[in-house]
């Protein structure tokens, strides 16, 4: 039974992120506290009532909102920091980096993350000339009230942390090569440990990062696509505590395969595909196409279970199931004991445009407009909406929101109820 209205509560004019960060990053575009919802809207950044979308304050230009320890911080245009009052848009103090021995008359944009209570930040050289940004040459931690607490030297592309505890654990992009650090936040935090070179960061459970990818081996398509390393690495030392090396006993159906698509597909490395872990299960999706799952143990000569060929993988692991977006709609697919439960949870014929799960119910939004949020647990509908084509679903303590960009300069906001 459909249990939320399905029109919009309210709905606003929005800026894209105007190349304030890199794309790895994943770099805010909305931010929720106290009831107020900030993004930059009309080349100002602004706060907005959750509940009606009235505008509450409007600071000054800039991107990358981000809320920790009361405060609202954003990453100005002037190439510095501010953080302002939840309720006013007020600006209660402002931080800068000092001057870069490497790029002293460059001009810098600070990227940001929250760890709940302090922010993270990294400044990144923009390239003027082709109006992206350049790599990270400063890292630390800021406190709510703007302290810087410690710096770290890393260089690199930023992408997204991953906090744990008193961890926060990062990746840096240098050149071609992914390579992950541990960090210790607080007052006296700073740099940890170098965890080594990885593709992703699949799992934290303090001291120990799970990390993948890294391995190349073999001459054939498959081996260079299937063959791959996993370990476990101490975020307080970075030792590696242990290594599986996962390398596949092929079957007729893989050399079928992997011979007629991935020969075209492969070029340099050839290698694309995304490895998550959940509990003891390794799931890897091959070009998006094909998700096998491994035991995480030993991986020389297992034989993995093909869970999906049909479809494009769009997300998990997420409570033992992942997401598969195919020609008639999303389904979750969950592999048990003796077989593979498939169930779909959003039919439309329209492509799918972005996913957010958040609890037991899953967002979905498709090309056509259609955004629909579904129980996972028995598959009925809580949201059946038309709107703008999502390319982000954000989700607060009581709004939906989906992020439309409908044109190069002109993204929208639309909110809808939780409840």
């Amino acid at each position: 039974m459909l249990r939320q209205a399905s029109s919009p509560i309210w709905s606003r004019e929005a800026d894209p992120p105007e190349n304030l960060a890199p794309p790895q990053s994943s770099a805010s575009l909305l931010a929720f506290g106290k009831g107020i919802i900030v993004f930059s809207s009309r080349r100002v950044v602004s706060g907005f009532s959750e509940a009606t979308g009235r505008l509450i304050w409007r600071a000054g230009r800039g991107a990358i909102p981000v809320y920790a320890g009361g405060i609202f911080a954003y990453s100005s245009s002037d190439g510095s920091v501010h953080g302002v009052n939840p309720l006013t848009g007020v600006t209660r103090w402002s931080f800068t980096f000092p001057p870069s021995t490497r790029h002293p008359s460059g001009e810098f944009s600070h990227i940001l993350w929250s760890t709940g209570t302090t922010f993270l930040i990294s400044r990144a050289f923009r390239e003027k000339a082709q109006d992206v940004i350049g790599e990270t040459n400063s890292y630390g931690e800021l406190s709510a009230t703007g302290k810087l607490d410690w710096t770290a030297p890393l260089s690199g592309y930023a992408m997204t942390p991953i906090i744990a505890g008193p961890y926060a654990i990062q990746a840096f992009i240098p050149h071609m090569d992914s390579f992950v650090y541990s960090l210790r936040l607080g007052a006296h935090g700073g740099f940890s440990s170098n965890l080594g070179q990885a593709d992703e960061i699949n799992d934290v459970q303090p001291p120990l990062a799970i990390l993948s990818g890294g391995a190349r081996y073999g001459t054939e398509p498959q081996d260079r696509v299937l063959t791959f390393e996993i370990h476990a690495a101490d975020l307080r030392s970075g030792k590696v505590d242990w290594k599986y090396l996962y390398a596949p006993d092929y079957n007729e159906n893989y050399a079928r395969f992997y011979t007629k698509n991935l020969k075209d597909l492969c070029t340099g490395e050839c290698g694309w595909r995304s490895i998550g872990i959940e509990g003891n299960a390794v799931y890897v999706a091959v070009y998006g196409v094909r998700v096998y799952r491994y035991g995480l143990s030993l991986g020389n000569s297992q034989h993995p279970l093909l869970v999906s060929e049909d479809g494009r993988y769009i997300g998990g692991p997420y409570h033992g199931a992942i997401y598969v977006a195919r020609g008639d709609g999303i389904w979750m697919i969950r592999p048990r004991e003796h077989s593979i439960e498939s169930m779909r949870i959003a039919q439309s014929s329209s492509s799918f445009s972005a996913i957010a799960i958040i609890g037991k119910t899953a967002y979905v939004g498709f090309a056509d407009g259609l955004l629909r949020g579904v129980d996972v647990d028995d598959g009925h509908t809580v949201l059946d909406a038309k709107t703008c084509p999502a390319t982000r679903i954000s989700v607060s303590s009581t709004r939906v929101y989906a992020v439309c960009a409908l044109a190069k300069n002109h993204w929208r906001v639309v909110a809808f109820s939780r409840r």
